[in-house]
């Protein structure tokens, strides 16, 4: 490190500003890899479905918020399936009970657009499940993740 702080405040006279700025730059770079998949609390692996009737119900962000940490999401495919993700591109939930809630992902910028300006009518059974299930804090939907498992969801 002197030879660093020699070559940064040189024959200037410099204050050590330089040496500040080259510890900083170092501790980045030190940390750069923090936050990887190999950081935070331990994941379990969670899939289902969402159905009503029996019914798979497509384009719904399922979120399941755990009593404290990172919710995680997943959104529904045609056939209802989901995988939860804890960050992007990281599959995953924290361990423990959940409360789950669902909202509706148009699947189009067009249906985004009818929905804004109030010309989108859900199909009945997306409109039911958004109704009973669509506020964090009246769904009655509650979920304990204890290991790797699948979750399949009849929403009434």
């Amino acid at each position: 490190m002197k030879n660093m702080r020699a070559q940064v405040g040189g024959a200037r006279g410099g204050t050590g500003h330089g040496l500040v700025l080259v510890a900083l730059l170092a501790a980045l770079l030190t940390h750069a890899g923090c936050g990887g998949r190999g950081s935070g609390p331990p994941l379990v692996q969670v899939r289902g479905t969402v159905t009503r009737e029996g019914k798979p119900l497509e384009n719904l962000m399922v979120h399941f918020q755990p009593e404290s940490g990172r919710p995680s999401h997943g959104v529904t495919d045609s056939q209802g399936n989901f995988t939860l993700e804890y960050l992007p591109d990281q599959p995953g939930a924290v361990q423990g009970p959940h409360r789950v809630f669902v909202s509706f992902v148009p699947p189009s910028v067009e249906v985004e657009m009818a929905i804004f300006e109030g010309r989108h009518q859900h199909p009945p059974e997306i409109a039911a499940a958004l109704e009973k299930y669509g506020d964090p804090a009246t769904t009655p939907l509650t979920v304990e993740l204890t290991q790797d498992d699948t979750v399949n969801l009849e929403l009434d």
